[in-house]
Parts: C-alpha cells; structure tokens; sequence
C-alpha cells in the first residue's frame, strides 16, 4: 500500500548544492510527492573547478547556478537558512523564525570549517580584533567570496614568494582538491611568477591519486611544488597570523616539529558536519552523520536521510559525484515507500577526475555496495602511471566534460 493515499507526500530538502539539488530534480518527476528545496543562497557556486577561477582560468559566473532549473521542474525554493531541525518530528525551524514538518527530510548542507581543531586560530581573531582567520589565511574550500580573496592574494603575491596550502586530515571534502590546487597555481606561476614555489603541509602520509600527482607536478614543474607528509613534519599545532609582533610579518603554521612561513597560507582545516545537524544530534556526537548505507536513512531518525559531505558513508569520498549518486538512491527509496513499493539495491558509484595542469588530467573511479548494513567498495581503478602525454590531454578533456555533464543534471541547466 502506498504511504500517503489521500494526498502528497510532502519532502524537506535542507541545501541545494550536488545532493540537494539532484534529490530535488529527480524527486519531483515522481508520482505522489512535492518537494520543497531550503538553502539560503539563491544561486549555487560549486566547489569543482573554483580552482581554475582561483587561477584566472574560469569566471565565478561560469561556476554559479541558478535555482530556475529546479523550480522550472516543479521544485518549491524557499531561500531561507535553517536554524533548528527536530528529527524526531521532521520539522523545520527557519531563519525568519517560522517552523515547516515534512513526511520525509533530507539533509545535504555540507561542510563546516572546524577551526576549533586548530590551536591558535582563536587567538589570531583575538589579536587583530575584528574579523575572522579565514580573510587572512583564505581555506577557499567554499566556493565564491573566499575563491575571489585567495585568488587576489595569490595575484598580489611577490616575485619569488611561497604558497602555503595545508591539507587537512581525513575524512574532508574533495579528497584531492588542494593537490589539484598545488599543480594549478604551480601553472600560473610559470607564467606569473616564475621563482614562485608551491608547499604543502599535510596532515597524512597519502592521499588519493598520489602517485599520478607526484609524477605530474615532477613532469610540469620540477621541484616547484614540495609535498611534506605528516611523519615528516608532525601534526598541525598552531597557526601563526602575522601581527604587529612578528617582526618578519608574514604568516604560517607550527607543526610538532617544524615552522613554516610562507607569504599566501591557503589554511584548510579539519571539517565536519554542520552545526545544524550536529546540535540536532543526528552526528550521536561523531562530527559526521551516520547512516544506513542501502538507504541513507540516518541512523538516529526514521524517514530522515543525510546525503553528500555531512553522512558518514566511508569508505565513499566527499565528492560531488558521490553526493549526486547519492541523491539518486534516495530519491529511489522515497519513491518506493510513498508508493508502497520495495525498496531499491543500493548500488553506488564514484569518479573524480582532477587536473593537475589546464591540459593535464588524471582521473580515479570506485563502486560501492551496502552489505550487513556497511558500505563496502567492490571495484575501481584509476589513470595509468607513465602514460604519454595524449592520455592526460584526453583525461582533461573528459574533466570538462564530466563538469558540464554532472551540472546540468544536478542544476537543470548551464551556468
């Protein structure tokens, strides 16, 4: 028997980024539903390719999506924040103080920057008095405002300077993103500033594609992008914000055993659900929300799902593949119980292409399946090491490709 038979079920969606935004798409095509999409920007700027509007590359307005797609298919937009969540009642509080229940609720915020984890950063607000670490040490790990400030850094910088990127611990969002970034600005210095070096401070000993990045930021640039991982240098102690006391004026990081100064410090930290989940409990504490991996459903709430960046759904990455993906499954669970049907096989999938050079990609690809109630990864495979330099060409072109491909299903339309 159908859920709801006397009228439509009705469906929350909390963010209208990758997950929110395809849930809403495809949610709305089927019988028996009404979808109503929360999110209190009126226009999306995604994360994939902010790093070649970082590099002059790309625009911001090429990287920006409109709402119309969505509410041209159906899709109730309400540009409002969300304050409260009540999982237990899946009712809404909003930011202009009203309150909205929904037969079902989706979760797809993202991130939250947590520089609680990082020592100093509170200080460093402190000690300059006004205005937050983030518009000195841009992370960029949102895409808009921080793109443009990390951006006018990297351009003001002087001849011969170092760029600092700090790459946080797993599990975060984009997995290779601030290695892509490293090769990217890598390029626009060969042009730009040719004495110009790349470093990156990570707090882990690998990442993905690790070999294919290694071996192309040697092929392209020499030695001007360093890599130095956690045992090397030890974990991230305190950020060092430059003030009036420090003579040499320029900004950086401590680790267990080194210091590091640098004249741009792209600081990405540690992230984690956002608050708004977490005060909801439906993190039990983790920073990450957990869920039932052939369904997405949260393991706190029933008939409450958590898609994208903020689930728990390793060993899946925080990409914005995955959080499409993810979008479609649960669209497929919604619309069997509102109709009464069984629900689907959770088969899920993977692929992240990443450009290590304007005309240089690399690519890594893996599919998952739910078993005893665990999310497991059944096969996968990515760029050949040592291949010629056509195949990387080919795979920036795919890299193009893939991001026209995955915004217009995600978004109902171009930039």
């Amino acid at each position: 028997m159908p859920l709801l038979a006397s009228s439509k079920a009705r469906v929350g969606i909390v963010g209208g980024g990758f997950g929110g935004a395809t849930l809403a798409r495809y949610l709305v095509r089927q019988a028996g539903v009404s979808v109503t999409l929360i999110d209190p920007v009126s226009a999306f700027i995604t994360c994939p390719f902010s790093n070649l509007v970082l590099t002059g590359a790309k625009t911001l307005s090429e990287i920006t999506f409109s709402r119309r797609g969505l509410i041209r298919d159906g899709v109730e937009f309400i540009p409002l924040g969300v304050t409260g969540i009540d999982a237990a009642r899946r009712e809404l509080t909003l930011s202009d103080g009203s309150k909205d229940r929904f037969d079902f609720l989706v979760c797809a915020p993202g991130v939250e920057m947590n520089y609680e984890s990082v020592a100093g950063a509170d200080s460093a607000i402190a000690s300059h008095g006004s205005g937050h670490i983030s518009q000195r040490m841009p992370h960029a790990w949102k895409a808009g405002d921080q793109t443009q400030l990390l951006a006018a850094q990297l351009g003001a910088m002087r001849p011969g300077g170092t760029f600092l990127i700090t790459a946080p611990p797993n599990p975060f969002r984009c997995p290779p993103g601030p290695y892509e970034r490293a090769g990217l600005v890598a390029e626009w210095m060969t042009h730009h500033n040719p004495a110009g070096k790349v470093l990156i401070v990570d707090q882990k000993d690998s990442f993905t594609k690790m070999p294919l990045f290694l071996e192309g930021w040697r092929k392209r640039y020499g030695d001007r992008v360093e890599w130095i991982g956690l045992s090397q240098t030890g974990e991230l102690r305190e950020v060092i914000d430059g003030g009036k006391a420090d003579k040499s004026g320029k900004r950086g990081i401590r680790t267990d055993f080194d210091e590091f100064r640098a004249d741009v410090v792209n600081l990405i930290p540690p992230q984690r659900a956002p608050s708004v989940l977490r005060d909801a409990g439906l993190d039990e504490g983790r920073g990450w929300c957990p869920v039932h991996p052939d369904s997405f459903e949260s393991r706190v709430a029933s008939n409450v799902f958590i898609i994208g960046d903020a689930a728990s759904a390793a060993p899946m990455p925080k990409s914005a593949f995955s959080a499409n993906n993810q979008a479609k499954l649960v669209a497929a669970v919604i619309a069997a119980r509102v109709n009464g049907q069984s629900a689907p096989t959770a088969w899920l999938v993977n692929t992240c292409y990443s450009l290590v050079a304007s005309d240089y990609g690399i690519s890594v690809s893996g599919t998952y399946r739910a078993r005893d109630d665990m999310l497991i990864q059944t096969g996968g495979g990515q760029s050949p090491t040592g291949a010629d330099e056509q195949v990387h060409q080919l795979e920036a072109t795919y890299t193009h490709g893939w991001y026209e491909s995955i915004t217009r299903d995600s978004f109902g339309g171009a930039a």
